[in-house]
């Protein structure tokens, strides 16, 4: 279900007319821009993007799952005010939407972190086209506290298939910082623990 809540410009042109940031465009560089505007067609993104239609459809083509990329500002409120929809309750409202829709359906979701605090790879789908800063100590505990928030909100619903903790880290995250990130994930996954059943 990419582009329905960290839209992309390569995905949706359109989202992004008018704007001029060509493809250097993200949405908190559209939020920086004109936060009005933002707003308004964020509402509309998360409003128009899927029907109830679209999970039948997909049900009955034969798929059993779909992938549902969120960024922390759907699941907490954003301490940096750099994203739409501001109100996180707006998103929250969607992400059970879209539970309850792969449940009816016979479909399983996996709820996975595509933007982190502070951008995770600098790429615009993590929601911001700027240079990384994951990997500051506030921005990977509030990483945390989004997948706390996220488990504990999503962990024991019956659709759920898993949690992706953390899109497409940069390389260079990988290459230079690598026990950063396995810190990261062990924590990450006792957290994850707690919120789900026990089997």
């Amino acid at each position: 279900l990419g582009g329905w809540f960290i839209p992309e410009v390569w995905m949706l042109p359109g989202f992004f007319r008018d704007s001029k940031l060509g493809w250097a465009a993200s949405l908190c560089r559209l939020v920086k821009q004109n936060r009005t505007v933002a707003e308004e067609r964020m509402a509309g993104q998360l409003r128009d993007w899927l029907s109830e239609g679209d999970f039948a459809d997909m049900a009955r083509l034969g798929f059993n799952s779909v992938r549902l990329p969120v960024g922390y500002w759907n699941l907490i409120q954003d301490p940096y005010g750099l994203f739409a929809p501001q109100d996180v309750s707006v998103s929250l409202g969607y992400i059970d939407w879209a539970f309850a829709m792969a449940d009816k359906h016979g479909l399983s979701v996996l709820l996975d972190l595509h933007g982190a605090p502070g951008s995770q790879n600098g790429i615009d789908h993590s929601g911001c086209s700027m240079e990384p800063a994951w990997s500051s100590p506030r921005n990977v505990n509030l990483t945390l506290v989004t997948i706390e928030a996220m488990a504990r909100r999503y962990g024991r619903k019956p659709a759920l298939l898993g949690f992706e903790l953390l899109n497409e880290p940069a390389r260079a995250l990988s290459e230079a910082n690598h026990s950063l990130l396995v810190s990261f994930y062990e924590r990450a996954y006792r957290i994850i623990r707690r919120h789900s059943h026990p089997e």
